[in-house]
């Protein structure tokens, strides 16, 4: 391969020179601009969009709005290599240093001719040494999808900044973990064959238009790789298309070993939901929770390292997760109490929730636990809790909470069609432990309706979940009844409806949900 003695060298090392120079040096936004290719992507607010679709006026009035000294800046580029890919295009491989911190980085820049002159057309820090140009320009184009948590930490306008914040601008917060949770991906390529919904935001679209796919993965046939939702999902989600996928319902993009091709191509995992599955993240006073869905049977059975072992990987995902915050804390509807009484009660619920008593009787006693302690704060625990047989309701209102419980049965209609498997409901007791904990500890439930709401959710799930056993005909729960089941929870219609019923403070179902006796009755069902 032909490298510095290149004819195209000189006139790429120009480029370079004005390039960077016209950013960080004379910062001379008109000539910078004038120094990318037409198909190159700039970053305009938090989207990525191709420099021929830009008006350069609005470019420039952005770029001049831009408080540059909180951004990277990278200086002294050094041409350390030239890796020409034909007669006119290539990628320059770059030393830098940022100028604030000092951090020595190594950047590829895809550079291509266009008429006479050469143009930058991509740039991204470098991880494990160049490769080809179609390649690299997938790796610095993969930059896009993260821009938005990215600039939180700055205004950005160029991949290459984004790259930079990506590795060396982490959040910082501290992370909690409850310590039964354990994860480390299988590979078992459950989540890429569920019937989620992967939403693409516009730079995810934008990124898989650019990116010749067939080219890098022949097999995987021509677009569209996305499908535009329908309009009737507006109200319901911040994005507009999703990922496509195969006739029987598989990711596009995973291969037949179960590998995700475009993590495989760029070297991680790209897309927004992809990078954070399985992980959630709650932002709290005393730091970030983080959990796990349940859905992936690897985090369900808690295979793999405690996530205390893991937190360099789950802070580059906390860049980019959607972060679940609360402004306020209740123990019920319209009753806010302090941090410290929101996080002391869950502390205590979550314990109440450990032991060897099946899981229905820990989520009795913590709801009689959680009644005795609305009326006195004292309030403890007696071991009689754990012994006593749950008593069941009369005929009248069980069937007047069966009723409620057929609410949410369309949610699961695709449970019918599962073969059942070996083992029964209480057979799962230390895998419904964990995952009633981490719904706890997540917030899922707890900081938009309250802790006492929040506990009575977890009871309604563990009522829904006997009559789908019910009606699965009591046999034994396979690992596609639960992956069916925790998908519809976690990440389903089960939680939409639970929203609709709290959209107006007035409604029957917020009143008692902020009741314990509401939680106590399910579970007397």
């Amino acid at each position: 391969m032909r490298r510095m003695n290149d004819p195209a060298t000189v006139p790429v090392l120009a480029l370079l020179l004005t390039h960077f120079d016209t950013r960080y040096g004379a910062r001379d936004d008109a000539a910078h601009l004038a120094t990318y290719a037409a198909d190159a992507y700039l970053v305009v607010g938090e989207r990525g969009v191709k420099r021929s679709a830009l008006d350069p006026a609005a470019v420039l009035a952005a770029w001049a709005a831009v408080a540059r000294e909180r951004e990277p800046q990278f200086m002294a580029p050094s041409l350390t290599d030239w890796l020409p890919d034909g007669p006119d295009r290539g990628i320059a491989v770059v030393d830098l240093r940022e100028a604030e911190t000092g951090t020595p980085i190594l950047a590829g820049v895809g550079v291509e001719r266009e008429g006479d002159d050469w143009k930058v057309a991509f740039a991204s820090l470098l991880d494990g040494g160049p490769r080809g140009y179609e390649q690299q320009r997938m790796v610095a184009l993969a930059e896009l999808p993260g821009l938005r948590a990215a600039s939180l930490e700055g205004p950005l306008t160029s991949l290459l900044e984004a790259s930079y914040m990506r590795r060396h601008h982490l959040p910082k917060a501290r992370l909690l973990a409850l310590p039964e949770t354990h994860f480390s991906c299988a590979g078992t390529g459950s989540c890429c064959r569920q019937e989620l919904t992967i939403g693409m935001d516009e730079n995810s679209v934008a990124f898989l238009e650019a990116v010749d796919w067939e080219a890098l993965v022949p097999q995987i046939g021509p677009g569209p790789y996305t499908q535009e939702l329908p309009p009737e999902a507006a109200g319901l989600v911040s994005f507009r298309h999703k990922l496509s996928r195969t006739a029987d319902g598989r990711c596009r993009f995973l291969s037949t070993d179960n590998r995700c091709t475009i993590h495989a191509l760029a070297g991680r995992a790209v897309f927004k939901p992809c990078h954070v599955f399985p992980y959630r993240f709650a932002l709290t006073p005393d730091g970030v929770c983080v959990t796990v869905n349940h859905m992936c049977p690897t985090a369900r059975f808690a295979k793999g390292a405690p996530l205390a072992s893991q937190e360099p990987d789950l802070r580059s995902r906390l860049a980019v997760a959607d972060v679940l915050r609360a402004e306020k804390y209740y123990l019920r509807p319209a009753q806010e109490v302090p941090w410290e009484v929101f996080r002391t009660i869950e502390g205590q619920v979550l314990e109440l929730l450990l032991g060897d008593a099946p899981v229905k009787q820990k989520l009795w006693v913590a709801l009689r636990w959680l009644e005795a302690r609305l009326k006195d704060p004292e309030a403890g625990v007696p071991d009689a809790w754990y012994a006593e047989p749950i008593p069941r309701l009369g005929w009248l209102h069980r069937t007047a909470f069966g009723r409620f419980g057929k609410l949410f049965d369309p949610c699961f209609k695709d449970l019918r069609g599962i073969t059942p498997g070996e083992g029964l409901l209480p057979e799962h007791e230390a895998e419904l432990t964990r995952f009633f904990r981490s719904l706890i500890f997540s917030k899922v439930t707890t900081f938009p309706y309250g802790l006492v709401a929040g506990l009575n959710y977890v009871a309604l799930t563990y009522h829904v979940l006997e009559r789908q056993v019910a009606k699965h005909g009591g046999r034994g729960i396979s690992e596609a009844f639960w992956q069916e089941f925790y998908a519809v929870v976690t990440a389903g219609t089960y939680f939409r409806i639970l929203q609709v019923c709290h959209q107006t403070p007035a409604t029957r179902l917020a009143r008692h949900a902020g009741d314990p006796a509401f939680g106590l009755a399910l579970l007397r069902t």
